[in-house]
């Protein structure tokens, strides 16, 4: 990591009152999720901050691939390594003899080897489609060319997944989703941001304005199955609130409506 970096996350760390170890990884204290949750709702309920918590770690990959990635050319040659070294290991562990002479390098015989064939046949067939996919090359088989690093389908920038589940959340707390200016929504995707390891340099000074644009990106429907999966967390959260409170109180229970 860089001094000026470090720097940067020492301030951000301060501010939040997290160690630069914290910020520079999803935190998995439940407390430090909370501020984002009382920013959605001022008497937020713990599995609020649960579900936050819970998709901290997929912010946090996103964010890494993002920074952090491979150039398509370099992810194509990464790929055909382990294409070679598939082959290689797949190819020998089918020799006979070989197999006799791992069997006898210990008292019994490979339990596992029926599973490792299975992998590799896996891993070799994964290897095949992902040098093949549009991500990385084009129709004609050359790399696809382009700024930023190489992303596995299915990957959205970090800072829309932030906002998506921000949004998701006011709107299964408040009926309805914030505007792209409401100030609330965007201090809290600023808070669940730095609680999930991030910060926010090259997008915006202001954290009102910053959040602005990713709210409108985030209400993209090719973002749906994303959403999907938000909402689904938000109802399984609080059900199994509702379930830990029944069993912690057999005997009262949640009462129905009159």
């Amino acid at each position: 990591m860089s001094s000026r970096k470090r720097a940067r996350l020492q301030k951000l760390a301060a501010a939040s009152k997290l160690s630069v170890e914290d910020m520079v990884k999803p935190s998995t204290v439940l407390s430090h999720y909370e501020p984002a949750a009382r920013l959605l709702t001022p008497d937020a309920p713990v599995w609020l901050a649960e579900m936050l918590l819970a998709w901290s770690p997929s912010v946090w990959l996103q964010a890494r691939m993002h920074e952090f990635g491979l150039p398509r050319a370099e992810m194509r040659e990464r790929l055909r390594r382990l294409e070679h070294a598939v082959a290689t290991i797949k190819g020998a562990l089918g020799e006979a003899s070989v197999r006799a002479f791992l069997d006898a390098a210990d008292k019994e015989a490979i339990a596992y080897a029926g599973h490792l064939d299975a992998y590799l046949r896996d891993m070799e067939t994964r290897v095949a489609r992902a040098l093949r996919g549009p991500e990385l090359v084009t129709p004609v088989g050359k790399t696809k060319a382009g700024k930023g690093p190489a992303l596995p389908p299915g990957a959205i920038h970090p800072a829309r997944l932030c906002a998506l589940i921000i949004a998701e959340a006011w709107k299964y707390v408040h009926a309805a989703y914030p505007g792209t200016r409401n100030e609330k929504a965007a201090e809290a995707a600023e808070a669940y941001w730095k609680a999930c390891g991030n910060t926010r340099n090259s997008w915006g000074g202001n954290p009102l304005t910053a959040w602005r644009r990713r709210f409108e990106e985030a209400m993209s429907p090719s973002f749906d199955p994303h959403r999907g999966e938000v909402v689904h967390t938000l109802r399984a959260s609080e059900q199994f609130a509702r379930m830990r409170a029944a069993a912690s109180d057999p005997g009262g229970g949640l009462k129905s409506p009159a």
